[in-house]
């Protein structure tokens, strides 16, 4: 029996194949799919216009768009063996590229834009020749008025804002401008002796698809009665603002910058100040003669930008709390000698310094003359792979 059960497990063999089953089952592999990369492309050569555009570099879009659609019609040709094929992928060059022509150069096209949320692309060009205008109101319409809140919210150009004692005006601005969608606007509300006063563009949050050439977009802004308490809420997309806010009367400057510059001049002793704040993405701020600010609370965030805060000036408040986070940035520095300070730093792989040498990072650091010192600061600074620079001249 056990002999017998034996032979019939050995009995037991695989199914023979046929030939051709056999030569086909030899055959078959399993190739992974093609994946199409016009998408990913699509994208990363948006991304990089809009880069270089907010970074301020300018193109030629006349010639730039076109190679663009000829490019993604090239990549569209990849695996494409028929002649059907190239005859379609020229068809879809030839479509895109006349439409964008039209809607770029003629009046059906001047409006035509897609929305995402509050930021609009638009596809016209727009360009106009340099209009000016003037904005401004007088002390008489609101004589009545305790405080100001100013906003300021531009996306490109260059600004200037001041103080300039003014016997008639409250708010005086001149611009001058190339483009329609940069034209200015003040948006104004009066409630509780106080003016709200919003200053952009009727575009404030677009992006001309086809870019600026030969930009001219300046805003010059002035206040005319330094002695009302004033709150400043300032925004810069791209482009450069010099503030000067000398013996100006304000109780918060709040500051916020994307790729663009801003220099902010304090000077004169203030006595209101509660906050400063700001927040840098790429660009750079530059703050001089914080020291006449005498504000209670300093509060600041930056990316990849570069911020510069000097601390002269007038002094009268005896101690400033200063709390700065930052990224891969660089974050600059000066204190008067007089000044004591004390530092809390939280580094990740990046270096903190004073006068050019390196102090531990995970220790704090008090001046000598901390406990002596008439007015002090206190920092707490964190950042990651950037680099904090102190310098205390003599």
């Amino acid at each position: 029996m056990i002999e017998s059960n034996s032979q019939n497990e050995n009995n037991k063999k695989e199914p023979i194949l046929l030939k051709d089953e056999m030569a086909t089952e030899k055959h078959i592999h399993h190739y992974p799919k093609k994946r199409s990369h016009v998408g990913p492309v699509i994208l990363i050569l948006l991304g990089v216009i809009l880069l270089l555009s907010n970074l301020g570099i300018d193109f030629n879009w006349n010639i730039l768009w076109p190679s663009i659609i000829i490019i993604i019609g090239l990549i569209l040709l990849i695996g494409r063996d028929t002649v059907g094929g190239w005859v379609i992928a020229v068809l879809i060059i030839a479509i895109a590229g006349g439409l964008i022509y039209t809607l770029s150069t003629t009046d059906w096209g001047k409006d035509i834009g897609i929305n995402f949320g509050d930021f609009r692309f638009d596809f016209s060009f727009d360009k106009i020749d340099v209009k000016t205008k003037q904005i401004n109101i007088e002390q008489n319409d609101y004589p009545d008025a305790k405080k100001i809140n100013l906003s300021v919210d531009l996306g490109i150009g260059t600004y200037t804002l001041s103080n300039n004692d003014d016997d008639k005006n409250i708010f005086w601005s001149e611009s001058a401008y190339n483009y329609s969608n940069l034209e200015p606007i003040l948006n104004q509300s009066y409630e509780d002796n106080i003016l709200n006063l919003q200053f952009t563009t009727i575009e404030d949050r677009s992006f001309n698809l086809f870019g600026y050439t030969d930009l001219k977009a300046d805003y010059n802004l002035k206040l005319g009665q330094s002695d009302i308490i004033t709150d400043f809420d300032l925004n810069i997309g791209t482009g450069t603002a010099i503030i000067d806010l000398n013996n100006q009367n304000y109780s918060k400057l709040d500051t916020h910058i994307g790729t663009g510059n801003i220099t902010v001049n304090l000077a004169g002793t203030n006595e209101s100040v509660s906050m400063i704040k700001f927040d840098v993405g790429t660009g750079k701020l530059n703050f001089n003669g914080l020291g006449s600010a005498n504000t209670d609370e300093l509060l600041g965030e930056f990316g990849t930008g570069t911020v510069t805060l000097n601390f002269d000036g007038e002094y009268s408040l005896k101690k400033m709390q200063a709390e700065i986070d930052g990224g891969t940035g660089k974050l600059i520095i000066t204190i008067p000698k007089k000044i004591g300070f004390k530092i809390i730093p939280s580094v990740g792989t990046g270096s903190i310094s004073i006068n050019g040498k390196k102090i531990n990072k995970d220790d704090d650091f008090i001046s000598d003359n901390y406990e002596k010192a008439q007015n002090l600061i206190d920092f707490k600074l964190e950042i990651g792979t950037g680099s904090i620079e102190i310098a205390i001249p003599e």
